[in-house]
């Protein structure tokens, strides 16, 4: 007997005017560099989260990704 396999979720993306109104709406919140991350750099929650100021080279104007952080527990 062949396993039973689950259909793949159809992944769904922004488009550029969407991208355009999130990030109009979280302008000057605490959530203006999370989501520009997320949504320019395609950052997951974890590695944006893991991120430290000796991650991000402005020399060079590059951002290394070494850690993640993850909730664990309630």
């Amino acid at each position: 007997m062949e396993p039973v396999r689950g259909q793949k979720p159809k992944m769904q993306c922004m488009d550029a005017s969407e991208i355009t109104k999130l990030c109009q709406s979280v302008s000057g919140t605490n959530l203006e560099i999370p989501v520009l991350l997320a949504a320019f750099l395609g950052l997951r929650r974890g590695e944006i989260a893991g991120l430290r100021w000796r991650d991000i080279d402005f020399e060079n104007a590059v951002i290394h990704i070494e850690n993640t952080r993850t909730k664990a527990g309630g």
